[in-house]
């Protein structure tokens, strides 16, 4: 109630001047009828002075409301944008840290190890992580698709983007998922070495690094790009 009225405000106004202009002539023609005629056309001519002036007040206040929603509309938006890509950010830190720690403990190279304790829990600690991190993954996609005006004209690069990060991180998982038992206190290591995806994920070498470039690090710069063209346009919206 107390929106509509403050949207309605403007045209409220104008209409108590209109009125009170009015009966104001109507008094002072009923009061002295021998100039009635000339009150009457003073009366006409204010009354369509008015009319212009309360017409113009009301167009200017209403371009003026609805450049006002346009930009709260329009920054709200920013911020949903800019929480989603500290989102995308968080997800991406998180991929890269158990990646660093899978290594210290070892995973890089597995074969002709024996697992300690330590590096079995390690193991699966990390996992459950990237696991989680991949479900968000996911979860980012949906949101795309179900938001899309918020990032259009990016959303379906959007959605295949994620969706490559999320598809790379499940083949990872995969591997682990297909044989759990594999990875515990005292487990010979070797059986690690047939674990392609994985084997990609912590490697040192060319052809994993190469695989992680092209299946996290570059979609995620990709996202981070079109999320900032995304809110570039946002900002062109409000200023115009």
């Amino acid at each position: 109630m107390r929106a509509a009225l403050q949207r309605h405000r403007p045209w409220i106004i104008v209409a108590v001047i209109v009125v009170g202009a009015l009966a104001l002539l109507i008094t002072a023609a009923l009061m002295a009828p021998e100039r009635a005629s000339d009150i009457w056309v003073n009366l006409a001519g204010s009354a369509a002075q008015i009319m212009v002036i309360a017409l113009a007040g009301g167009v200017v206040g209403a371009v003026l409301r609805d450049r006002e929603a346009r930009r709260e509309d329009n920054l709200r938006r920013l911020e949903s944008l800019r929480a989603f890509a500290n989102q995308v950010e968080l997800a991406f830190n998180e991929i890269k840290a158990a990646r660093r720690i899978l290594r210290t403990f070892g995973f890089d190279a597995p074969a002709g190890r024996t697992l300690t304790h330590q590096q079995a829990t390690g193991f699966r600690a990390q996992m459950a992580q990237l696991n989680d991190t991949q479900l968000s993954v996911e979860m980012y996609g949906r949101v795309v698709e179900a938001r899309r005006s918020l990032f259009e004209p990016n959303t379906e690069s959007l959605k295949h983007e994620l969706a490559g990060v999320s598809q790379y991180l499940r083949r990872v998982l995969l591997e682990w998922e297909t044989d759990p038992t594999v990875v515990g206190p005292g487990a010979d290591a070797s059986a690690l070495v047939g674990w392609k995806h994985f084997g990609e994920f912590v490697g040192y070498d060319d052809e994993s690094s190469h695989a992680f470039t092209a299946g996290i690090a570059e979609p995620l710069t990709r996202i981070e790009l079109l999320l900032t063209s995304s809110a570039s346009l946002l900002k062109a919206g409000q200023s115009a």
